[in-house]
C-alpha cells in the first residue's frame, strides 16, 4: 500500500524500456527486477529485495506473489512453461514455482490466494530474440574433418552466463531460441560462401558433415552432471555437446540457410533431425499427417549420410518436435 502510493511510475517505465532495448525475455526481466533490489539493498538475502522484485513484476503485469519458506520471504512466479526440478504450488490451475529455490529448504510453502488486479501475464521462458547482453566475447574455431572448412565465431560471455543459470525446461524452448545476432552474422556469412550454388542435398550434406565432425561428443551428465540442452550460442562455447544439441543446431542451419522445413525426432534417449526436401531424396524417412516425407539426417550418427537412421531406431516411432 505504501509503495503504490509513491511515485514509482518512472522506475517502472525505465525497467520496461530496458527490457525492450536489450531484447530481455520474461525470465531476463525477472532477473533485472532482482538486480535492481540487490543494487539498492545489497547482496544479502534481504526480504526487501524479494518484496521490490514482486512489486515491479506485478506492476509490469506478471502473475507473481510472495511466500514464506523457512520463515523467509520468497518469490513465487507463475510460468507458461514447465520448470523441472523446482518446487511449486498449483492455485486456480496455475503453477507457481519457487524462484531460486535453496537446497535443503522446507517443502512447506505459505502464501495467499489474492491476485493483483493488473497482474495477469504468465512468465514465458521462450525467446523471440536472444538478449543483447554486451561485454566480453569468447572466440571459437571449428573445423570439419576431411574438408578445408574452418569456422571462426565469437560468443558473448554475458549471454553465456545468462544461459548457464537458465531454468531446466523443455527442449522445444531451446530449439526455438534464435542465435544471437553477432553469432548468426559471423556464422552464416562463412557458411553461405561454402554452400552457395549447390543443390539442396549437396548443401544439406555439407552442413550435416560439419555438425557431425566439428563438435566433440559427451552427454550432459558427463559434461555438466545434469541434463542441460544447449541454447544455440552455448553449442559453440562448451567443449562438448550431445545429440539434442547437434540436432537442434543442424535443424536451425538447414532451416535458415536452405529455407527447408525441419523437425526434430525424439526417440528414447536420442534426438535426431529430419528434413522435408523439395528434391527427390532416397533413404530412411518419416511421413507426417500432411503426407510430407521428412528424410532423417542424424548429426550424431558420425559419418552417416542423409537418409540414414541408426539401426536401433529404425522400427521406433519418435515424437515429432516442430
Amino acid at each position: 500500500k505504501y509503495l503504490c502510493g509513491r511515485e514509482y511510475e518512472q522506475l517502472l517505465h525505465d525497467c520496461l524500456s530496458i527490457k525492450k532495448q536489450y531484447n530481455l525475455n520474461d525470465w531476463a526481466y525477472l532477473l533485472l527486477a532482482k538486480a535492481i533490489g540487490v543494487h539498492l539493498y545489497g547482496g544479502a538475502n534481504d526480504s526487501r529485495i524479494t518484496f521490490l522484485q514482486m512489486f515491479l513484476l506485478s506492476k509490469s503485469g506478471y502473475k507473481v506473489r510472495l511466500a514464506k519458506i523457512d520463515d523467509e520471504l520468497r518469490l513465487l512466479v507463475a510460468t507458461a512453461d514447465d520448470i523441472y526440478g523446482v518446487p511449486y504450488l498449483t492455485m486456480n490451475g496455475v503453477r507457481y514455482y519457487v524462484f531460486e529455490p535453496r537446497e535443503g529448504s522446507s517443502m512447506s510453502i505459505y502464501t495467499y490466494r489474492h491476485d493483483f488486479a493488473d497482474a495477469k501475464n504468465l512468465i514465458r521462458l521462450g525467446m523471440v530474440k536472444a538478449p543483447r547482453l554486451v561485454g566480453k566475447n569468447v572466440d571459437c574455431t571449428f573445423t570439419a574433418e576431411g574438408v578445408n572448412w574452418n569456422i571462426h565465431v565469437s560468443v558473448s560471455q554475458n549471454l553465456l552466463d545468462f544461459y548457464h543459470d537458465y531454468p531446466q525446461c523443455a527442449v522445444v524452448i531451446h530449439y526455438h531460441t534464435p542465435m544471437s545476432e553477432a553469432l548468426r552474422e559471423d556464422l552464416y556469412t562463412q557458411m553461405k560462401s561454402v554452400i552457395v550454388g549447390k543443390k539442396q542435398t549437396e548443401a544439406a550434406a555439407l552442413l550435416l558433415h560439419f555438425v557431425q565432425t566439428a563438435f566433440q561428443y559427451k552427454t550432459d551428465g558427463e559434461q555438466f552432471g545434469y541434463e542441460k540442452p544447449n541454447f544455440p550460442d552455448e553449442t559453440f562455447y562448451y567443449p562438448y555437446c550431445d545429440c539434442e544439441d547437434r540436432a537442434m543446431l543442424y535443424a536451425t542451419l538447414v532451416r535458415d540457410l536452405l529455407g527447408l522445413d525441419v523437425v526434430l525426432l525424439d526417440y528414447p534417449n536420442h534426438i535426431a533431425s529430419a528434413v522435408h526436401f523439395t528434391e527427390e531424396v532416397s533413404g530412411d524417412y518419416i511421413q507426417l499427417e500432411n503426407g510430407h516425407k521428412y528424410i532423417i539426417c542424424d548429426p550424431t550418427y558420425i559419418g552417416a549420410p542423409i537418409g540414414s537412421c541408426m539401426e536401433q531406431y529404425k522400427k521406433v516411432a519418435p515424437e515429432v518436435i516442430r
